[in-house]
């Protein structure tokens, strides 16, 4: 089964919609089966930089934390 792809504006609209019920970023991520750069390039598609913004320090945050388990 192959995964649904969300243009960048359904996307942002989506993320909006997750946030405004409470959930972190980490759990949209999760919820949209995405990634926060992915995300994160979305939110810039669409100008949405507060998005952006908060997607990339969650990307920023895992890649951090894979090179520390290393």
């Amino acid at each position: 089964m192959s995964k649904l792809r969300l243009r960048s504006d359904e996307t942002v609209e989506e993320v909006d919609w997750l946030l405004g019920g409470g959930m972190s970023p980490v759990q949209i991520c999760e919820a949209m089966s995405s990634t926060p750069g992915a995300i994160a390039k979305a939110a810039w598609r669409v100008g949405r930089s507060d998005l952006f913004s908060m997607f990339e320090q969650v990307k920023n945050w895992e890649r951090k934390l894979d090179r520390e388990r290393v």
